[in-house]
């Protein structure tokens, strides 16, 4: 089960998404509803699929409420958490 998301950072990642235009319509189902359930973490693995310890990266989804499509944006370059690694040049936070 996922924690409650706290508001404010609901609001601050769909204001990231509105000022971009992200999420008008679903490319799958062509839904126009969309849900932000939280931030969630992924673990990067090796060439062996084992978990490397302490590399991974955070993301936040955005769901399509019609059919389920989620697509993943790196939490750090919204603002949400700091970057491990600075952004390259030509990146826009």
């Amino acid at each position: 089960m996922t924690p409650p998301l706290d508001p404010a950072i609901g609001r601050k990642i769909l204001d990231w998404f509105r000022a971009r235009g992200i999420g008008q319509t679903c490319p799958v189902c062509g839904g126009t509803t969309f849900d932000v359930s939280g931030l969630f973490a992924m673990r990067m693995v090796d060439q062996a699929g084992q978990p490397v310890p302490g590399v991974g990266a955070t993301f936040a989804p955005l769901t399509c409420v019609g059919c389920g499509y989620s697509q993943l944006f790196s939490a750090a370059y919204m603002g949400l958490i700091p970057h491990l690694h600075p952004p390259t040049s030509g990146a826009t936070p």
